[in-house]
C-alpha cells in the first residue's frame, strides 16, 4: 500500500495512547498502582450507572504478548504495576461492578492488539491469537448470566478482520471493538479508509454494533473526525456506533473538543450514520494529566445531547468502575439531571428491560 510512513513524533504519542487504552500503561510514565483515589460517592444522591460501557479483561495469550513487548521495550512499561500482566476474568469484572452497584459491563476484547505494528517483531499468528483472545472474552461473558457483554476485537487493516467478524456474529459476541491508534490507521491513506468502510459495512450486515477508539494520532481534530463522519460512518447506516473516550484518547485537550464538536455539527445536520452514534466517557478526563477547561467539553456534550453519553472506566487503566464514576462526577460540571441521564444510559445492544 502507498501509505505515508509515520514520523517518530507521531509514533511516540500514539504508542502512549495504545498503552494507555490497551496495555494499561499510563501516559507520561505515570504508574498503574495505588495512589490518591477518589472517595466512593460518599453522600451522593445519584444512582449508580446502569452499565460500565468500557471494560477490559485479558487472557493468557495477551498476557504473554505483553511480557514479550515489555522485554523488547521496557521503557514503555516503566512504573507499571507488575500485576497488570496477570490474566483478568469476567468474575474479576463482576466483583467490581457489584461493589459499585452496576448491573452490566461491556467487555472490550484486546484481541486487536495482535495485528498492531507494535507486535510485529514477535511474528504472531494473528488469526489464531485473535480468535483465542476473542474466545476468552466471549466465554467469560457467557458465564455471567447476561450481565457481561463481549465485543470482539479485530484490527480492521488485517486480513483476519472479515473472517473474525463473520465467525463471532454467529457465535455469541454482542459487537465489535476497533482501535485505530493500535492499528496505526491513516485517514490520508485511501486504502485504510476503504478497509475501514468495508469493516463497518460488514458489521452492519451482521448486526454487530461497534465500539471504536477513533483518535489515531496526536494530529487530531475536526478534519480527521469529519473524514470519519463523511467517508466511513455512512457505511454503518443505523448500526449503533459508540465512540470511545469522548472522541479523544484518554486526556481532555483542544483536539478532543474539536473532534467532538465536529460530531455535534454532523448530528445536528442528520448526516448519514449519525442516528445511532453515542460516546463513552472512559478516562476522557485522565487523572494523570491537567485537562483543558472541562466546561468547553461539557458545552459540546450539551449541544449533542447528554442522552448520547455513557460512563466507562477503561478498567484497569487507572480506576475501578466505581472510582471512575466518582472521578467523572467530580470533574465534569454537569447538572444532577444531566448526570442522571448519563448514568441511566441504555445502549441499544443491552438486553431488553424485562430481562433485567
Amino acid at each position: 500500500m502507498n501509505v505515508r510512513p509515520w514520523t517518530s513524533a507521531e509514533r511516540e504519542p500514539t504508542r502512549r495512547a495504545i498503552c494507555l487504552c490497551c496495555l494499561g500503561v499510563l501516559a507520561g510514565g505515570f504508574p498503574l498502582q495505588a495512589g490518591a483515589q477518589p472517595s466512593l460517592r460518599a453522600g451522593s444522591s445519584l444512582p449508580p450507572p446502569l452499565a460500565d460501557y468500557h471494560l477490559h479483561i485479558q487472557g493468557p495469550d495477551i498476557c504473554a504478548a505483553l511480557e514479550r513487548l515489555k522485554a523488547r521495550n521496557p521503557a514503555v512499561f516503566q512504573g507499571v504495576d507488575p500485576s497488570f500482566m496477570n490474566p483478568r476474568s469476567g468474575a474479576d469484572a463482576l466483583k467490581l461492578l457489584d461493589a459499585a452497584g452496576i448491573t452490566y459491563g461491556v467487555l472490550l476484547s484486546e484481541a486487536y492488539m495482535f495485528g498492531s505494528p507494535l507486535m510485529a517483531p514477535d511474528h504472531p499468528d494473528v488469526a489464531h491469537l485473535t480468535r483465542a483472545e476473542n474466545a476468552y472474552n466471549v466465554g467469560e461473558a457467557k458465564k455471567s448470566g447476561g450481565r457481561l457483554l463481549a465485543f470482539v476485537g479485530v484490527d480492521p487493516l488485517s486480513t483476519t478482520a472479515a473472517p473474525e467478524i463473520e465467525y463471532w456474529s454467529r457465535n455469541g459476541a454482542t459487537g465489535l471493538k476497533l482501535h485505530l491508534a493500535n492499528s496505526m490507521f491513516d485517514f490520508n491513506a485511501p486504502e485504510h479508509v476503504q478497509q475501514l468502510k468495508d469493516v463497518f459495512a460488514l458489521a452492519r450486515r451482521r448486526h454487530m454494533p461497534i465500539v471504536i477508539h477513533l483518535r489515531n494520532r496526536s494530529e487530531w481534530g475536526a478534519a480527521q473526525a469529519n473524514a470519519f463522519i463523511d467517508q466511513i460512518l455512512p457505511s454503518a447506516q443505523d448500526l449503533p456506533i459508540q465512540v470511545a473516550h469522548g472522541a479523544g484518547w484518554g486526556a481532555l485537550d483542544q483536539p478532543t473538543v474539536a473532534a467532538l464538536d465536529a460530531f455535534s455539527q454532523a448530528i445536528a445536520a442528520h448526516k448519514p450514520g449519525t442516528e445511532a452514534v453515542t460516546f463513552d466517557l472512559a478516562i476522557v478526563l485522565a487523572p494523570w494529566t491537567k485537562p483543558d477547561d472541562p466546561s468547553r467539553f461539557v458545552d459540546v456534550m450539551r449541544a449533542i445531547g447528554t442522552d448520547r453519553f455513557a460512563v466507562g472506566s477503561d478498567w484497569p487503566a487507572k480506576y475501578t468502575p466505581g472510582e471512575e464514576v466518582t472521578f467523572l462526577e467530580g470533574t465534569l460540571p454537569l447538572t444532577e439531571a444531566e448526570w442522571r441521564a448519563i448514568l441511566a444510559h441504555r445502549a441499544r445492544y443491552l438486553p431488553p428491560r424485562h430481562e433485567t
